[in-house]
């Protein structure tokens, strides 16, 4: 696997985040502000990792280790997911993108209320997923990959009764532990 990782510095964070993102990103801060306020601190003020796969692009506030890291588990469960699934998982033009946020007081400003490990945003281009890595990890990623989970299942077409569908999203984020 071909990671491309980039450290985005505290002065040129926001125009390649923009750059990258486009009006996914504009219209995910209108919705951040417009829910929860303006923010206290500066996520920008620390520096950001990129590691971009095949199917994800991380962005991190974490070390750069644990981003590759990160980057590697999300592949390495989206692979088993489809081993899983009776139906090909569906190939995305654009990776999904995951923000995994480091500090408790950066997350507290993003996340769409209290106590939420972690969330996920289907969207037309492409999908988010936050974390809050300032939780355990296997709490926040379970709770990711059971959502990831539902919307693979979705994306695939496949029509399952929604206990097997349950079921399955239950299973899948107990093996990416």
């Amino acid at each position: 696997m071909d990671d491309e990782v980039r450290v985005l510095r505290k002065d040129d964070g926001i125009s390649h985040l923009t750059r990258w993102h486009g009006s996914m990103l504009c219209a995910l801060a209108v919705l951040m502000i417009l829910v929860i306020g303006a923010c206290r601190t500066s996520v920008t003020a620390k520096p950001w990792h990129q590691v971009t796969t095949r199917n994800f692009r991380v962005l991190s506030t974490l070390d750069r280790n644990r981003t590759v890291k990160l980057s590697r588990e999300l592949e390495g469960f989206r692979a088993a997911v489809g081993q899983t699934l009776p139906v090909p998982l569906p190939e995305r033009a654009f990776p999904a993108q995951v923000y995994m946020f480091e500090d408790e007081g950066d997350w507290e400003a993003f996340a769409p209320q209290k106590n939420v490990a972690g969330y996920f945003l289907p969207g037309w281009r492409s999908w988010i997923i936050a974390i809050n890595g300032s939780m355990a990890e296997e709490h926040s990623r379970r709770i990711v990959y059971h959502e990831y989970v539902h919307e693979l299942i979705n994306q695939s077409g496949a029509a399952y009764p929604d206990w097997y569908e349950e079921g399955l999203a239950g299973i899948s984020h107990q093996a990416g532990n």
